[in-house]
């Protein structure tokens, strides 16, 4: 039996698989910022429209045990931020109530 060619196909099973789950992946929806800046080049900027800015307001705020000095990562309907007390919160982002702290 030639090992070498199983190998081959095995590789190529694996590259194939890998390729399928690339695709398969979903593409961020335009709120969700995935990393620094936004986007690949990091401008920072969204192709979003803001209507009615005159009508913004705050939403809600949330009080940690010392001071925020990064800006919070948010995932789906979850806010992070850490606090100079040494914890981690995790905030529900439509209403800011606290669900844990780490």
């Amino acid at each position: 039996m030639n090992t070498k060619n199983k190998f081959k196909i095995n590789s190529g099973n694996v590259l194939i698989i890998i390729a399928i789950c690339i695709c398969l992946i979903g593409i961020s929806s335009a709120e969700d910022w995935e990393m620094r800046g936004h986007d690949l080049e990091h401008t920072g900027e969204t192709s979003d429209v803001i209507e009615n800015p005159e009508n913004l307001g705050l939403k809600w705020k949330f009080k940690a045990g010392d001071n925020v000095h990064s800006s919070p990562a948010i995932s789906g309907n979850f806010v992070y931020v850490g606090s100079g007390d040494n914890y981690v919160y995790c905030l529900n982002k439509n209403t800011g109530e606290l669900l844990w702290k780490l």
